[in-house]
């Protein structure tokens, strides 16, 4: 039987009530409110601890802000050989995970990432170690990304709206079962990479890291302006040119102001030279 509660207990469950609408239950204990993208409707917002997520002030998001100076980046929309997820259910998980990394990381300047499962469709993580420069699945989840059959979907977002990284692609082609990779870069840019899974795929990778670094070095002695930036997505292009990834991207206007200061014929010729080299060393 359910007991009727003396009115000052009434008000002290209001009191608790009204803390935990501001965000603070006691001095120990503080919980912070989380911006839920996948939720529609009035209550967009659940709790949760400080130590995961930071406190989001406004229902109105970075992501929102800036979406009037970034209309023409669509969503990413790919196809993917391992996943066996239908092409719409594929579409609204990119979506969700893009909106999540990329609204986290302008939120606290970190990286962010969120992993799903390829077959089932499930979300596994939501992970930060803080860091503005890197971040990686957590240990209890590196064993499954080694299992072939397991087919795990990784996003993360760029601070510096750069491609993915060597460590990235090396990352995606040393572990079985990763099978796609997603960098969303703060300003619209995301780049897309799926692992063919083949064995001499991880040296090709290395191969075109020393290849950029040679070719660079030339460009320079030549007095040629060349932006830092735009060398992961040279190599990318090169490893999906030999057949070691298929690559896809969409790049921001900043983006594409850089690479339009290299000619043409300097674009392929620097995907000449660091595909050439892929070949050779291979041989």
């Amino acid at each position: 039987m359910r007991l009727a509660l003396l009115p000052q207990q009434r008000t002290l469950r209001h009191q608790r009530q009204n803390q935990y609408s501001t965000g603070v239950l006691n001095k120990k204990t503080t919980l912070v409110r989380e911006y839920d993208f996948r939720r529609n409707g009035q209550n967009q917002y659940r709790y949760c601890t400080p130590a995961i997520l930071p406190i989001v002030k406004s229902k109105v998001s970075p992501y929102q802000m800036n979406m009037s100076a970034q209309k023409d980046i669509a969503d990413p929309e790919v196809i993917s050989d391992f996943c066996e997820l239908t092409p719409r259910k594929k579409y609204i998980l990119d979506k969700n995970a893009r909106k999540y990394v990329r609204f986290m990381g302008m939120q606290s300047g970190f990286e962010h990432l969120l992993c799903y499962c390829g077959i089932t469709g499930k979300e596994l993580v939501r992970h930060t170690e803080r860091k503005s420069d890197r971040v990686g699945l957590p240990k209890r989840h590196l064993a499954r990304a080694k299992v072939k059959r397991s087919r795990l979907v990784l996003h993360h977002n760029h601070p510096q709206s750069m491609s993915l990284s060597a460590i990235d692609v090396q990352h995606l082609l040393a572990r079985r079962g990763m099978v796609e990779i997603f960098a969303h870069g703060h300003d619209g840019s995301w780049y897309w990479a799926e692992s063919l899974r083949k064995r001499n795929a991880l040296d090709m990778a290395k191969y075109g890291d020393i290849a950029i670094v040679d070719a660079v070095s030339i460009l320079a002695a030549n007095h040629i302006f060349f932006d830092e930036r735009l060398a992961p997505h040279f190599v990318n292009r090169a490893l999906d040119r030999v057949g070691a990834i298929v690559y896809k991207f969409q790049l921001s206007t900043s983006i594409l102001a850089s690479l339009g200061q290299i000619s043409e014929a300097r674009q392929e010729w620097l995907l000449d030279f660091i595909s050439d080299a892929i070949r050779q060393e291979r041989q």
